[in-house]
């Protein structure tokens, strides 16, 4: 039976409705965060090291930059290097010669892969709903557990 996934919720959403279930909703992705954005790739250009800092810069202030996304980063910026050169070739010429510049089809392709790594970042409201980050040190609670223990103390179960 197929699951969800066009409705990804953050697990406090669940518990804020009372439908929490740890069975489906405490395996939620868990990334550790990196404190630094590390240097782009060594074949980068200028422009795409450009690319590297604000994608992984973004991603670092709003608390998500883990190792495991790097090379997503990396074909991110390759695909916009892509997106930007087919634009420039196309020279605003969507149709040559009556048939649809092949450039646009590169483009058009380059912006799919965009916009599917894009979501695989974060970079909608959807796909960041499904992201959790910890930040804590090993020996602490983190804020799913004293809300899980703060209302199971006030229901009277705990």
């Amino acid at each position: 039976m197929p699951r969800g996934g066009q409705n990804i919720k953050p697990v406090e959403d669940h518990i804020k409705k009372g439908n929490y279930r740890p069975s489906r909703h405490k395996e939620r992705a868990v990334t550790k965060v990196v404190a630094t954005i590390p240097d782009a790739p060594e074949h980068f250009s200028a422009q795409l090291s450009k690319m590297w800092v604000r994608v992984c810069g973004w991603l670092k202030d709003n608390g998500v930059l883990g190792e495991e996304d790097f090379y997503t980063v990396q074909l991110y910026c390759e695909a916009y290097e892509t997106k930007e050169r087919a634009r420039i070739s196309m020279d605003g010429k969507e149709v040559v010669n009556g048939k649809l510049n092949p450039w646009f089809k590169v483009q058009m392709e380059a912006n799919k892969t965009l916009t599917q790594l894009g979501d695989r970042l974060g970079f909608s409201a959807k796909a960041r709903a499904g992201i959790k980050v910890t930040n804590k040190q090993p020996d602490q609670d983190d804020a799913l557990t004293a809300l899980l223990k703060a209302s199971m103390a006030n229901n009277g179960q705990g």
